[in-house]
């Protein structure tokens, strides 16, 4: 403003600038909207981020979130993978926004979904979701074996995914194996101690941007959805492109993650019975009595009180050994006992030894499929107990 008053003024032209800062302001805005965007982004994207819990080799469960970025806004047609459904919820958010109807979804003769977001603002992103059964993934094939408290064996890759990352997760407990790819074999020797806790919060973690933190925490978060289950689990995650939604757009780039879930049994090396080594299975506080507070990892904090808890046994195992290492020191001051279910019975366990079933010890699984265990303390000053662990063997069911 100042600069130009000074050289309008010099030529004796300062009427010019009634017409040279409108002119110079368009064509500024002009220039940012069509250049700016593409030092912020330099390509409309397509972001996919795939959950796939594998069933067998050829079939498995798919959902799928997709983000659309619309640089110039407008609108984008996508259309969707045989066999995978675009929910309702899309529709139920057109239908309460009418005056801005954003999704219109039609489904071809091949029962394939075609959906076309509209109304899609300047530099904005637009979410679409679905699901289905698929059966082009393939599997992990893990040939692995638990002998000397050791998981050994191989994997080998038979998906269509190459894995940057590929984990073994046990209950709470996660194994990071590496990446692996298409086609590739890993030797594996992972040593499984009775007492393993992981915390995996990212909340306090330092990240370069506030994106990258999101990034981190979506990453995790998605990592333990997938590893929660109950028993073994291989979880693989691949950015190999797995289309889901596809449009005939050019100028598009597209985006990946896959997050890959297969769950896996291991056999012991000697007897070949499937065993969940320690940690494996969920355990869970069913019931408390007196002074009982629970920590984290249901550990709990107690004085003149009772805690019980349940471990869940496999509806497909007919079980032949269960040991859980209440010799520990930290179960020294408090006394034990494991409920006889053929007999509706508590019976208490010596202080100074592992539990170990081994005789009839399908006796001991109550109607709810639990195997109960008591831990008593009758002291007037707090004690601390650990969630116990188990380790589970059996055979398959028939």
């Amino acid at each position: 403003g100042p600069i130009l008053y000074v050289l309008l003024k010099r030529r004796d032209r300062r009427d010019w600038a009634w017409g040279i800062i409108p002119v110079s302001a368009l064509v500024v805005s002009v220039g940012a909207l069509s250049f700016g965007k593409n030092l912020i982004v330099p390509n409309d994207k397509l972001y996919t981020v795939n959950q796939i819990i594998s069933i067998r080799p050829d079939l498995a469960i798919l959902k799928s979130d997709a983000t659309v970025l619309k640089r110039s806004g407008g609108e984008v047609t996508l259309a969707t993978k045989d066999g995978i459904i675009v929910p309702g919820n899309l529709l139920q958010y057109t239908e309460r926004n009418k005056n801005k109807s954003t999704y219109t979804i039609r489904q071809n003769d091949r029962g394939q979904f075609q959906t076309t977001l509209t109304h899609i603002p300047y530099m904005a992103q637009k979410p679409i979701n679905g699901g289905g059964l698929v059966k082009d993934v393939g599997q992990l094939q893990a040939d692995l074996v638990f002998e000397q408290e050791h998981i050994k064996g191989t994997i080998t890759n038979k998906s269509v995914f190459d894995y940057q990352e590929l984990y073994l997760t046990m209950g709470n407990r996660r194994m990071e194996l590496g990446s692996l790819a298409k086609g590739e074999t890993k030797q594996i020797n992972e040593e499984v101690k009775p007492f393993y806790t992981q915390d995996f919060s990212v909340e306090d973690a330092t990240y370069p941007t506030q994106n990258e933190r999101e990034k981190a925490i979506l990453y995790e978060s998605s990592l333990q959805g997938l590893s929660n289950a109950n028993g073994l689990t291989l979880i693989g995650v691949s950015n190999s492109p797995y289309q889901v939604f596809t449009t005939s757009e050019q100028g598009i780039m597209e985006d990946y993650l896959s997050f890959v879930q297969q769950p896996i049994l291991l056999k012991d090396a000697q007897t070949s019975h499937i065993t969940y080594p320690y940690g494996t299975l969920g355990v869970q506080i069913l019931s408390t009595e007196g002074k009982v507070n629970r920590d984290d990892h249901d550990a709990v904090t107690m004085f003149n009180g009772k805690v019980t808890y349940g471990l869940q046994v496999p509806a497909n195992v007919d079980i032949t050994r269960v040991t859980a290492p209440l010799d520990n020191l930290a179960y020294r001051f408090v006394k034990k006992a494991v409920y006889h279910a053929a007999s509706r019975e508590w019976k208490i366990l010596d202080s100074s030894s592992a539990l170990e079933l081994k005789d009839n010890p399908k006796e001991y699984i109550n109607s709810e499929g639990f195997i109960l265990i008591r831990f008593i303390y009758e002291g007037d000053s707090p004690v601390s107990i650990p969630q116990p662990v188990f380790q589970l063997e059996g055979k398959e069911k028939q």
